[in-house]
């Protein structure tokens, strides 16, 4: 009786976890990033661009196997409310494409 009340527990916390990600999502505007979560209580994390120094990308052996990364932030000056983006599908493609927003190319000849 009581591995099924364990098994029932997990399956609820796994559709949670689920619900949460379907309704998270990350924008990139050309002079901001946010980052909406939250089910119950949602939340909205905001970082300027010009506030951004410096970007990279994580991927554990089991996002490479699912297809997600997290993104990890740092700003110059203080702390921010945006410092890590988790889950984010096509993490590759979605670096490149904000680094180019962030670091625009500043060569004329392109």
């Amino acid at each position: 009786m009581w591995i099924w009340w364990g098994w029932l527990a997990l399956l609820a916390w796994f559709v949670w976890r689920v619900a949460e990600w379907s309704v998270d999502y990350f924008v990139i505007t050309n002079q901001r990033m946010l980052l909406t979560t939250g089910i119950l209580t949602r939340k909205v994390a905001m970082m300027p661009l010009a506030k951004v120094t410096d970007m990279s990308f994580k991927r554990s052996i089991t996002g490479r196997m699912l297809g997600y990364g997290e993104f990890v932030l740092e700003s110059a000056g203080q702390d921010q409310a945006l410092t890590n983006v988790d889950y984010l599908p096509y993490p590759e493609q979605l670096y490149l494409e904000v680094c180019e927003m962030i670091f625009p190319n500043k060569n004329p000849d392109d």
